[in-house]
């Protein structure tokens, strides 16, 4: 429990710090070591914890994925972009397989919850559409994965005897949903006011939230 504690007050002091550099126009070149530190420490403290090894290796390489992401993210570029995406993609399949471990499919009650979910991705992509261009199919495809992870999160309160799984999970899959919607809309709609800020805080806590629901509810699963 005392190393948990310092690792969520030297997560908290990364994250900061990551805000401090996306702010700061002159701090930059550095961002390539202050992103790569929030998810770089996430592995770490995963390499730590007693986890069921399927679980661990699922998670690690959905973090691995997603460090690829940041750093793909960090450069200008279509070809750049596009790797992030593919990246992000990836990893989510992992968070996907992960939630829904070693139960299988989504149960009923999810539905109504995932016809939401589609209600808002096609929300987001009416407002963006036109202006992605080429990239529509493949932004589209991500939508839908990002959108089944979700989902995915949210049929463990279906599936876990423990409903702090289910509350991690969701609050961080809910979360990961925001902050892609935040990068995409500040990139291809309109300018958000301090994105950066807003986009990478909300990423980090999602990505520190789904962690914690394997570390702390072990994915325990109804029979």
């Amino acid at each position: 429990m005392k190393s948990s504690r310092t690792f969520y007050l030297i997560f908290a002091c990364l994250l900061s710090l990551e805000l401090f550099v996306v702010t700061h126009p002159q701090w930059q070149e550095y961002r390539i070591f202050s992103k790569s530190f929030i998810v770089g420490s996430l592995l770490v403290y995963i390499f730590t914890q007693h986890i069921q090894p399927r679980l661990k290796k699922l998670l690690i390489l959905g973090l691995i994925f997603s460090l690829g992401g940041d750093i793909f993210l960090l450069f200008e570029g279509e070809t750049y972009f596009m790797l992030g995406l593919l990246s992000f993609l990836v990893a989510h399949i992992f968070y996907i397989v992960l939630f829904i471990y070693p139960k299988g499919l989504l149960r009923k009650k999810s539905i109504l919850f995932i016809s939401t979910l589609v209600g808002y991705a096609f929300f987001i992509l009416s407002y963006m559409g036109a202006k992605l261009g080429t990239l529509l199919p493949y932004v589209l495809a991500y939508m839908i994965v990002l959108m089944c992870m979700v989902a995915s999160a949210f049929s463990l309160k279906f599936r876990s005897n423990k409903q702090i799984v289910f509350r991690w999970a969701l609050i961080g899959a809910a979360l990961f949903a925001i902050s892609d919607s935040l990068l995409a809309w500040n990139k291809f709609y309109a300018p958000i006011s301090h994105a950066g800020i807003w986009v990478m805080s909300t990423y980090a806590l999602a990505q520190f939230s789904i962690v914690l629901s394997v570390v702390k509810g072990r994915i325990a699963l109804k029979s």
